[in-house]
């Protein structure tokens, strides 16, 4: 089953290296291109044996099935949206790109509490967080990353 996943990045740094990695992410396809980050090159195929192997490809590549959607940047905080799960291994290649930017990753599936965390990188390293689902901690994530309103907490517990 296909679940989007939505990811909330705030870089923090100094102001013109945040220039740059704004101006390094964005492409002609959009304002985060995954593709732009870590390439990834297919010969067209309409074959649907094919086009499952391009989706593997990506979530090898980037740790998503998909490229961002629905991005939404806001001073030095972007939203994005991607499939099935958060793209780790483009924001490992961002933060080795630019060690010195401190980027903070949430993300929660559009599942309410389900599959959600939170990630830091910065010098190249990263610290991850996988919050237990169900919980208040997951509710509130959720609420962050895709800004709704769920039911009380201790009407789901």
């Amino acid at each position: 089953m296909i679940s989007r996943v939505r990811n909330v990045i705030q870089v923090k740094g100094a102001d013109n290296t945040i220039k740059e990695f704004f101006a390094y992410i964005r492409s002609d396809k959009g304002l985060l291109d995954f593709n732009k980050v870590l390439p990834i090159t297919f010969l067209g195929s309409t074959k649907l044996v094919e086009i499952f192997k391009i989706i593997a490809a990506y979530q090898d590549i980037w740790g998503s099935c998909s490229n961002a959607s629905n991005v939404n940047i806001v001073s030095n905080t972007i939203a994005f949206t991607t499939t099935n799960s958060e793209p780790y291994k483009v924001l490992e290649e961002l933060s080795s790109q630019f060690p010195l930017l401190e980027i903070n990753h949430k993300w929660a599936s559009e599942h309410g509490g389900f599959k959600c965390g939170e990630s830091t990188y910065y010098l190249g390293h990263s610290y991850t967080i996988e919050i237990e689902n169900c919980t208040l901690e997951a509710y509130n994530l959720y609420n962050d990353c895709w800004k709704k309103q769920i039911l009380e907490y201790s009407a789901i517990s």
